[in-house]
């Protein structure tokens, strides 16, 4: 069965403090309206028909609160990405949502949800496997996760564990290539690194428009 027929939710990562950008990455303007907020509306814009969660830490959004999104607390607070994800898949399993795949993206990235999904939802996988964005270097936590693999990732993180990869080697990864020109685009940490992506997508729309 192709991962777009099991897709159960998605997941948006936030709980970074943003040290190096100077400011909550979530809410960074990008044309008009704060990142995390975009990003929702985008994928509500898909009608995926499936639950929107917002992995945070304890930070909550004003500019959500009309979105309908359920916050996922974080495994153990304060323990990076791999916490936030561990929490998004044992939120979405506690709901009753039980096989299928979380799409999960950070929010410090400016390639579009709906293209990211695209490459993602190509892959070939069995309901253990993962897929995940490869650009020049691999990107573990945009990417498709199975919703089976909530408890064993809830334990690794209170074991201990932070690296992705760490975790993610233990299940069947498929490696999604996306074009070359979205690289600058996948994350950012620095205000810099903020505007090269903004531009870069704004030459890639008007290329493609």
């Amino acid at each position: 069965m192709g991962a777009t027929a099991q897709l159960k939710g998605v997941a948006i990562l936030c709980g970074g403090h943003s040290r190096r950008m100077g400011t909550d990455k979530a809410l960074v303007d990008f044309e008009g309206m704060p990142l995390l907020r975009r990003h929702v509306e985008a994928i509500l814009g898909l009608n995926l028909d499936v639950p929107i969660y917002i992995s945070s830490g304890t930070k909550r959004y004003e500019t959500l609160d009309e979105c309908g999104v359920v916050y996922a607390p974080d495994v153990v607070a304060g323990a990076g990405p791999l916490s936030g994800l561990a929490g998004a898949l044992i939120t979405a399993e506690e709901s009753g949502t039980h096989g299928g795949h979380l799409f999960a993206m950070p929010v410090d990235t400016l390639v579009p949800p709906e293209v990211l999904l695209d490459h993602l939802t190509k892959a070939r996988l069995d309901t253990s496997g993962a897929a995940l964005i490869k650009g020049q270097r691999l990107h573990p936590v945009h990417g498709l996760f199975p919703i089976s693999a909530a408890a064993a990732l809830g334990e690794f993180v209170q074991s201990g564990g932070r690296a992705v990869m760490g975790f993610l080697e233990t299940l069947h990864i498929e490696e999604v290539a996306i074009g070359e020109e979205w690289e600058s685009c996948l994350n950012f940490n620095y205000p810099d690194d903020f505007v090269a992506a903004r531009d870069a997508l704004a030459q890639i729309i008007s290329l493609n428009s």
